[in-house]
């Protein structure tokens, strides 16, 4: 994927300034920044949800997208987990045992329905995953199951988290965000 002088501003407010970057397959790429300095308007751009002032954002034909956002999930209240993720063996590698596996999604955990919502994106078998904030509401022992599964993750990553011990296992270099525009890489 190609970012070339990319720009985005609300009112006066600059988010993005002429920024450029080629996304390369197996990069890990971290975000990081205070709040309010565009991290999530940033992820937003690259999956066309967020219009840009200026420059283009081109990917690739053959680029499948998993976007891991930071939202409410609300399942179906007639979804099964094997309904949602119909690969008993994903579920059980994400600790969803096979007695579990046919309760009602709406029944889990805050933190049971974050980790089905991840494993419905992965089992889409992106090339391209981008997780926004992905171990918020995770329990130690599902934070070393996701650890594992990105740290032989094959494609393109891009992993928004304020969780810096987390960043330094998975990334291998760091989209700084400091605010007025400014996006340092530091690898």
């Amino acid at each position: 994927m190609h970012i070339k002088n990319i720009q985005k501003s609300f009112d006066t407010k600059k988010i993005v300034n002429d920024f450029s970057h080629e996304c390369r397959h197996g990069e890990r790429i971290g975000i990081i920044g205070k709040n309010g300095v565009g991290k999530s308007t940033f992820i937003n751009m690259i999956m066309g949800q967020e219009t840009l002032d200026k420059g283009t954002i081109e990917a690739g034909e053959s680029v499948v997208f998993g976007y891991y956002e930071q939202k409410q999930i609300d399942f179906p209240t007639d979804k099964r987990l094997i309904d949602i993720v119909p690969d008993p063996k994903l579920l059980e590698k994400f600790l969803f045992f096979p007695k579990q596996q046919h309760q009602f999604a709406h029944s889990l955990s805050g933190g049971e329905k974050r980790r089905l919502y991840m494993l419905a994106i992965l089992q889409k078998n992106p090339n391209f995953l981008i997780m926004d904030e992905p171990t918020n509401d995770l329990d130690l022992i599902t934070l070393g199951v996701l650890e594992d599964f990105l740290s032989n993750y094959k494609g393109c990553l891009i992993v928004v988290s304020h969780d810096r011990f987390f960043m330094d296992k998975i990334v291998d270099h760091i989209f700084v965000f400091e605010g007025e525009g400014v996006i340092n890489d530091f690898r």
